[in-house]
C-alpha cells in the first residue's frame, strides 16, 4: 500500500488569503503503514489500521474540524469545516447513516475533549 504524506523539511505550500499570504510546510513524505503504531489498550487489526490509513489520505484533503468515516477504501461519512470537532463527527455519522457503525474514524487533528470520541462510540 503506497505511504501517505507527512512533511518534508524546506518545502512550503502557498495559498492566497483575503489580506494576504498562508505559508506553510507541504505534505509530501511518504509514511509506511508499518511504522504506525496504536497507543490505545485495544490493538488495532490489519483491516481496521488498512482502512484507518486509507482515511488519513483522504482526511488530509478535507476542510478545518475534518472528520472521515470510512470501511475498507470506501469513505462512508464527511464532516468538515464546523467550529467543533464533536459537531464535525455528527455531521460525518449523519452522512454516513448505518454505515457508520463498524467503520474507523480519521481526524485531521487530535480530538481536545473527549466528547467527539463519545459521538462517535454512540454511531457504533
Amino acid at each position: 500500500m503506497p505511504g501517505f504524506a507527512k512533511t518534508v523539511k524546506g518545502e512550503k505550500d502557498y495559498k492566497r488569503v483575503v489580506g494576504g499570504l498562508l505559508v506553510q510546510d507541504m505534505d509530501l513524505e511518504a509514511v509506511d503503514l508499518k511504522d504506525i503504531k496504536a497507543v490505545t489498550e485495544k490493538k488495532c487489526g490489519k483491516h481496521d489500521l488498512e482502512s484507518l490509513y486509507f482515511g488519513w489520505k483522504i482526511v488530509k484533503h478535507v476542510k478545518s474540524n475534518a472528520i472521515v468515516l470510512c470501511q475498507g477504501t470506501k469513505t462512508v461519512g464527511v464532516g468538515a469545516g464546523q467550529m467543533s470537532r464533536v459537531d464535525s463527527v455528527s455531521i460525518a455519522v449523519t452522512k454516513a447513516g448505518k454505515r457508520a457503525k463498524g467503520s474507523v474514524l480519521a481526524s485531521d487533528a487530535f480530538f481536545p475533549k473527549a466528547d467527539g470520541i463519545e459521538e462517535a462510540y454512540k454511531a457504533g
